[in-house]
């Protein structure tokens, strides 16, 4: 099941940071995350989560710089036991088609690191920039970006 996210869902999108912590996201990158999911404006990023059963798998969202004519993914991750089994695509995919509906978006961008990069590529994403250990040493940024008209 897919669906918005809700204040009740805070803990187990928190547990699934923690179980792709360190493979793909660097442990002191866990404050931002809850400082994102504890502030989050879901009129001007909205969320979402995948539930199987009554578990929480999956999560993910975006913010729209509306001004800027481009969203941009944020904190989209699927639990550790659930990997490879596509989540990870559907999620991206649906978060592509939201933002690519939303009046004047051109764009979306996303930061990233090394270990994730090549699955971005994969859906179409290309690399703008790179910024070694910018987001902790070992975890460089990937700077992508993916237009609506697939330039």
């Amino acid at each position: 099941m897919f669906r918005p996210y809700i204040t009740d869902d805070f803990s187990a999108c928190l547990t699934i940071f923690d179980t792709n912590v360190p493979d793909y996201f660097a442990h002191e990158e866990r404050t931002d995350c809850y400082e994102f999911l504890t502030t989050i404006n879901l009129d001007t990023a909205p969320y979402w989560v995948f539930a199987q059963e009554e578990n929480i798998i999956a999560c993910g969202g975006l913010i729209i710089h509306a001004e800027r004519k481009q969203a941009r993914l944020a904190w989209g991750m699927v639990h550790n036991h659930f990997h490879g089994k596509g989540l990870g695509t559907k999620l991206t995919k649906v978060r592509i088609n939201f933002a690519f509906k939303t009046p004047n978006i051109k764009e979306i961008g996303l930061e990233t690191s090394q270990h994730t990069k090549a699955f971005y590529e994969k859906i179409g994403f290309r690399v703008t920039s790179i910024k070694k250990d910018g987001f902790a040493k070992g975890f460089d940024c990937y700077e992508m970006i993916l237009n609506r008209d697939g330039d």
